[in-house]
Formats: C-alpha cells, sequence, structure tokens
C-alpha cells in the first residue's frame, strides 16, 4: 500500500469532518478552520515515510491540530505590534498617523476594558507582565487550558477592534 493510500484510509477519510468540526470551535471563522484542517494533512503527507510511524492516527491529528491553533493564537497581531512599535517610537509625526495611532489604542484599551475579569487578568499577566501560561495558570489556580481559551478570547477581542 502506497502512503498516499495509507495517508487516505487511515488520516483523511475517517478523520475530516470530525477535525473540521474540532478546529471551528477554536477558531473565528468556518473558512479558518477548513484552512488549519487542510494544513495539518498539509504536515502529515510532507512526513513522507515517516507516516507509518503513526501509532494512533486519531490522537496524532487532533494534537497537532490544537497545537497549530494555539500557535496561531499566540502569534502577535502584527498590526498590533506596529501600531506600538510606532507610537513608542515617535515614527509617526503627521497629524493623520496620530491621530490614526490614538484611535487604534482607543480601540484596543476598549476592547481589553470590555473583556471579563478573569480574561483580561490573564491577557494582562501573559502581554504586558511576560507571563508564561503555565506561570498564569499557578497563579490563579486554573489549568493551562482555561489559560488558552481566555488568551483566545482575548486575542479575538483585540482583533475585532482592528475592524
Amino acid at each position: 500500500m502506497s502512503n498516499l493510500n495509507k495517508f487516505l484510509d487511515f488520516f483523511y477519510c475517517p478523520h475530516f469532518d470530525g477535525l473540521n468540526r474540532f478546529l471551528v470551535r477554536r477558531v473565528t471563522t468556518p473558512e479558518g478552520a477548513a484552512d488549519l484542517t487542510q494544513e495539518v494533512f498539509t504536515r502529515i503527507l510532507e512526513r513522507g515515510d515517516k507516516i507509518e510511524e503513526i501509532r494512533h492516527p486519531r490522537g496524532y491529528l487532533f494534537r497537532s491540530a490544537k497545537n497549530l491553533a494555539a500557535e496561531l493564537w499566540r502569534a502577535p497581531n502584527q498590526e498590533f505590534v506596529e501600531a506600538i512599535e510606532d507610537w513608542e517610537h515617535g515614527l509617526s509625526d503627521s497629524p493623520e498617523d496620530i491621530l490614526h495611532h490614538r484611535q487604534t489604542l482607543s480601540a484596543l484599551l476598549t476592547a481589553i476594558e470590555n473583556l471579563p475579569p478573569r480574561c483580561r487578568e490573564v491577557f494582562l499577566l501573559h502581554r504586558f507582565e511576560g507571563m508564561s501560561y503555565p506561570e498564569i495558570a499557578t497563579q490563579l489556580g486554573i489549568g493551562i487550558s482555561a489559560v488558552e481559551k481566555q488568551m483566545m478570547r482575548a486575542m479575538k477581542a483585540c482583533r475585532n477592534a482592528f475592524e
């Protein structure tokens, strides 16, 4: 049996729908979930001959999907980073740029202020205090997955502030 046939029989066909539903709950759009689902399967195909080493295809797929979704949520929003850097370094001298940065910062502050208290606390500890997820979980007495969920919620609010 070829690697492609093994891939189709053990990974893609039996798990595509379930994996896609799993990712829909972790990202903001069905299109984003579909993209992530395809990315997970692409990464598995890139393993080539090592595909035979995977003993539990379902577990491997869902762990890979969870890691990929978390990786995307942890990545800083580039627009946010650029706005902060410009503002901090005074690179924007025109009145229009200053107004734009003030509006951006105001929208972000409003989004952060409107977060539920626990979510806001997790976000501030991570983004402004530089604490890791395990450190936050220990300090607040919650699980790491709870920290991840709160961060996803906070980052979604920040991204929505840009729209």
